[in-house]
């Protein structure tokens, strides 16, 4: 498929310069306004009034994906966007620092659910579908914000039998439930169970990285996590 389309682009770019090549050139010596021109590393994209006021303890400023920082030995070449390490995502946080509205699809290697410093980080950011599972309020409480902190997620079932053994509160725990793994597509989306994400190579409804792969965690971590002093913060 993607050898098609890439033919198909081509076919369509030799169309449209074959289009172009009947159209009169401007005059001689005319400026291309449109015409890329090249980074001025002598006055750089970011300067001291886009620092953000603060970071958390956790964020990593000299990590590679995340950092404005420049390495001084490329600080002059343009062609490596002038010694720009990262995509400045430091930056960017003292903009925003996200909207717990937003759902991110990580479509990976699963999630290490028993992994307690992983699900430290991730327990209560993993979306549970509420069409599937719901705590005892949702009666009174409909969106199934339970404890009224205007997120519904794992905290709002209150005390859940930790049946995957890892120390924590976490979705794989309603998961394992049968009281809520039940055998009943109850939202009737097609996948049954779908409590929290799906697993599409077992074709069941744990997400569990069997194979402890780690990559899925990772992006999710990446991702999501929560800024609180220890391990990642989600970016």
């Amino acid at each position: 498929m993607a050898r098609s389309i890439q033919k198909c682009g081509l076919g369509l770019a030799v169309l449209m310069l074959g289009i172009a090549s009947v159209v009169v050139a401007p005059p001689r010596g005319q400026a291309d306004a449109a015409a890329p021109q090249p980074l001025d590393c002598a006055n750089w994209r970011y300067g001291a009034g886009d620092e953000p006021a603060a970071l958390p303890g956790e964020f990593d400023r000299n990590d590679y994906r995340r950092t404005s920082l420049r390495d001084p030995a490329l600080a002059n070449s343009p062609h490596n966007l002038c010694g720009q390490k990262g995509m400045a995502v430091d930056l960017a946080w003292g903009v925003t620092q996200g909207d717990a509205s937003v759902l991110i699809a990580i479509l990976d290697s699963g999630i290490r659910w028993r992994d307690t410093a992983t699900m430290s980080d991730l327990a209560d950011k993993a979306r549970i579908n509420l069409g599937e599972a719901q705590p005892l309020c949702v009666a009174a409480h409909p969106d199934g914000d339970c404890n009224g902190d205007g997120v519904f997620d794992i905290r709002d079932f209150g005390a859940v039998s930790d049946r995957n053994a890892n120390g924590l509160t976490d979705p794989e725990d309603l998961i394992l439930d049968p009281a809520h793994s039940n055998g009943v597509d109850d939202d009737g989306n097609g996948y049954v169970d779908d409590i929290s994400g799906w697993d599409f190579l077992y074709g069941d409804n744990n997400a569990f990285d069997t194979v402890d792969y780690g990559h899925g965690s990772g992006e999710a971590e990446d991702s999501v996590a929560n800024a609180n002093g220890a391990r990642n913060v989600g970016s």
